[in-house]
């Protein structure tokens, strides 16, 4: 369309200084023609932001078992209002707007043949399934990797969780053993990375050009460009272009700081097989226990045993005091575990241990990796 409404404003200028070659009869004739092609192209442009992509108009129902792609709906967050005098015309708003959605997401799932579109309000992400090394199939869904699970015939989260109480960490201090974590843990949570993608400029240019606004802006532009208004045609060009690529620019230095948050490297001694061995830290699963030595720390755990362990939260907390860290009691050890209220005997991803013991004298139990860690949590909410 922008072609052929280009090729219309040339015909129309053709015409305007005589030249017999333009297919057109008159200057007339162009201007339906524009007003036409102008229309047809506005509504059809806006009408393929509907889909979550193009690519996913042409994707045929499938199981599980055999698809390349799975689309999650994700319903959007209602808030909840309590009437009163003051806030009933909010409700009166909230239920015409939910009622326009309906309607307007009714149409478009006519036209488009989605049937299967839940009436509630809410947004499709069509996700690809990866296979990794191991031959797992999953896919990521804001970060978080849901796996196929062969069994059930479904995706499920990729999550392990190892322990409920107290006592249940203590007890695993003996570690894991390498059988356990090729065939069991590894399988259902993957790598402890954030699958965080480093952004790329040109990327972010085309996903801000492809809103609503800028296609609206740009027919809007079309407009000027006859009757010899060409000049504030090149200028309203200039000030979205610019204003689109400025916006582009600090979406790009934003999703360049978070790819750096989402980073992993360094190794990190572990037991395994009651063999204290090296890895890397995107090696490590749930239930590994950790010998706890100074720096960065890239997931959850539950300290286990300890003399004297300090850390530094303020990537998290913003707090620059050092904080102490304990070893679970075992007095406490029927106690449910709970990150908030156990805090001082967890140590968060994200954080940094600037002193403790002697080596092997600090071990902590991994209890999430990966996008379940505060760390994880943080950058989805962001």
């Amino acid at each position: 369309f922008q072609v052929l409404l280009g090729f219309l404003v040339y015909f129309y200028y053709a015409q305007q200084n005589g030249y017999s070659f333009a297919p057109f009869q008159d200057e007339e004739q162009v201007l339906l023609v524009f007003i036409v092609a102008w229309n047809v192209g506005f509504v059809w442009s806006l009408a393929l932001k509907w889909p979550p992509n193009v690519r996913s108009l042409f994707l045929r129902r499938c199981e599980f078992d055999s698809a390349d792609h799975v689309a999650v709906f994700a319903p959007s967050l209602v808030d909840e209002v309590g009437i009163t005098e003051s806030t009933i015309h909010i409700v009166y708003i909230k239920r015409l707007l939910n009622c326009l959605s309906v309607a307007f997401n009714g149409f478009f799932s006519l036209l488009f043949s989605d049937v299967t579109r839940p009436a509630v309000r809410g947004s499709f992400t069509y996700c690809r399934v990866e296979v990794d090394s191991n031959g797992n199939r999953y896919f990521v869904f804001r970060l978080r990797r849901y796996r196929f699970a062969a069994s059930a015939g479904v995706f499920v989260v990729g999550h392990l969780q190892i322990a409920t109480t107290l006592q249940e960490f203590i007890d695993r201090r003996a570690g894991l053993t390498e059988e356990q974590v090729v065939t069991e843990y590894r399988a259902a949570v993957g790598e402890n990375t954030i699958p965080l993608p480093a952004p790329r400029m040109f990327d972010c240019i085309v996903s801000e050009f492809s809103k609503p606004f800028y296609i609206y802006q740009n027919y809007m532009t079309w407009t000027w460009f006859n009757f010899w208004y060409f000049h504030m045609g090149f200028v309203q060009t200039f000030a979205y272009v610019s204003g689109g690529l400025a916006v582009s620019f600090i979406r790009y230095l934003n999703d360049r700081n978070l790819h750096k948050l989402s980073i992993v490297s360094g190794e990190v001694e572990v037991l395994r097989d009651d063999k204290v061995v090296a890895i890397h830290q995107r090696e490590l699963v749930p239930g590994d226990v950790v010998l706890i030595q100074p720096g960065k720390t890239y997931c959850d755990m539950v300290v286990v045993a300890s003399e004297h362990l300090l850390l530094d939260e303020s990537a998290l907390t913003g707090e620059v005091t050092p904080v102490r860290k304990v070893a679970i009691e075992a007095s406490e050890g029927k106690e449910d575990y709970h990150e908030k209220r156990h805090k001082k005997n967890t140590i968060f991803a994200g954080t940094e241990v600037i002193e403790c013991s002697a080596h092997g004298q600090e071990l902590g139990v991994v209890s999430c990796t990966g996008s379940f860690t505060s760390k994880g949590g943080l950058l989805r909410d962001i």
